[in-house]
C-alpha cells in the first residue's frame, strides 16, 4: 500500500492537561458509562446504544460563571440511548457532568440498524488515501491529521457489539489538492448513516436544552 505520511502529531500534547483538576478525567468516564450500562442491563434492557462526539487536537473553551468544568485529556460528550419496552430513553455524561433521562423519538435509529445489523458488523471505515505515480509505478499514500471531529457508536444488543468509529477527515473527499480514494466508500456505509442519524437526535436535543445537569 505504500508508505504512510503522518503531517503533525500532537499525541504528546493531548497527554497533557486540557484544562485543570481530575488527571484521567477521560477515563473516569469510560469507567462512569460501563457502569451505566451495566446498571441499564441488570433491568433486562437489552439494546443500547453509547454515542461519543469529541473533537482530537482542539482546545475546550471554560465558561468561568457558567461551565467551570474541571477535566483532563479530551473532552467527551457520551450519549446513552436505549430502547425499553418500545420506548426510547437518553442520557448523558461527560468528563465532569451527569445529566438528566428524557424519551425521544428515534424510530429510524432502530429501523436503520436492526436492518443492516448484519452489513454493519462487517463494514471497516479506510483511512484517507490518494494516489501518485512515480516513475510509472502506481503508489498509494496516506494522510491523518491532528485535529479532527470523531464520532463513534457502539450498539449493544443482548451479548453482540458493534463498534464503529468515524474520523471526519476520512470523509472527506480532497485534501490540499489530493482526492481521497476512500470517499465514496466511506460514505456509502450503513453505519455512516447510523452515526448521521445519532448526530441528527443528539444535536436536537441539545439545541433544544432538554437535558438537565447535575454536578457530579
Amino acid at each position: 500500500m505504500g508508505k504512510i505520511i503522518l503531517l503533525t502529531t500532537l499525541f504528546t500534547l493531548l497527554l497533557c492537561p486540557i484544562s485543570y483538576g481530575q488527571s484521567n478525567s477521560h477515563e473516569h468516564l469510560d469507567t462512569l458509562v460501563i457502569n451505566y450500562v451495566k446498571d441499564l442491563q441488570s433491568q433486562n434492557i437489552d439494546t443500547i446504544c453509547i454515542y461519543k462526539d469529541y473533537c482530537i487536537g482542539c482546545v475546550n473553551p471554560i465558561n468561568e460563571d457558567v461551565n467551570r468544568c474541571a477535566y483532563s485529556s479530551i473532552f467527551v460528550p457520551t450519549h446513552i440511548i436505549w430502547l425499553k419496552q418500545g420506548k426510547t430513553f437518553l442520557s448523558k455524561k461527560d468528563n465532569c457532568f451527569d445529566y438528566s433521562t428524557i424519551e425521544i423519538d428515534s424510530t429510524a435509529l432502530w429501523k436503520i440498524f436492526f436492518q443492516n445489523e448484519q452489513r454493519i458488523k462487517k463494514e471497516k471505515v479506510k483511512s484517507f488515501e490518494y494516489i501518485v505515480y512515480e516513475n510509472k509505478k502506481k503508489k498509494v499514500y496516506g494522510i491523518s491529521i491532528d485535529h479532527s471531529e470523531h464520532r463513534d457508536f457502539e450498539m449493544i444488543v443482548n451479548d453482540n457489539v458493534v463498534v464503529m468509529k468515524f474520523d471526519d477527515f476520512d470523509l472527506k473527499k480532497q485534501s490540499n489538492g489530493e482526492y481521497n480514494i476512500n470517499y465514496r466508500h466511506n460514505k456509502r456505509l450503513k453505519g455512516k448513516i447510523i452515526v448521521d442519524e445519532l448526530e441528527t437526535l443528539t444535536k436536537e436535543v441539545e439545541d433544544k436544552h432538554l437535558l438537565k445537569k447535575y454536578s457530579r
